[in-house]
């Protein structure tokens, strides 16, 4: 597996920040790359197979994935139709400052998002009561 680093182009430099609209209709792979930059990828009409180094997910209309940053990944429209879908990128590290800087760490991390919640919940007991989240631990 031959991966490459893209590079993303901010429209601002200054926001670290890219959204698009992506259409295709080609049941080819993107090819497998990686990026500094979170992605999130939001299926609006077709079907999205996204592979990570060691899992696959298969997206539909209205499902949401968030990549972490420097995360392998590829994808394929899988429909055999129209794949209509919405793409961000943005670096994280703009957007926290140093107080916050747990936060990014759990992106940063392979693990599932059960496991991360959970670092991130043993890393900020605040962070918990803050999301108001419904997750509960043993004393």
């Amino acid at each position: 597996m031959e991966a490459t680093r893209e590079k993303i182009e901010y429209e601002n430099p200054l926001l670290s920040l890219k959204i698009w609209q992506m259409t295709r209709s080609d049941p080819g792979y993107i090819n497998w790359h990686y990026h500094p930059e979170c992605e999130l990828l939001l299926v609006q009409t077709g079907r999205l197979e996204i592979d990570l180094s060691d899992e696959s997910y298969t997206m539909e209309s209205g499902d949401v994935v968030i990549l972490g940053n420097s995360q392998l990944h590829r994808d394929r429209n899988t429909g055999g139709g129209l794949l209509d879908y919405i793409v961000l990128q943005f670096d994280l590290h703009t957007f926290f400052r140093p107080e916050y800087d747990p936060l990014p760490a759990v992106f940063q991390r392979n693990e599932s998002p059960s496991q991360r919640n959970e670092l991130y919940f043993q890393t900020e007991p605040e962070g918990e009561r803050r999301s108001g989240s419904l997750h509960s631990r043993n004393p």
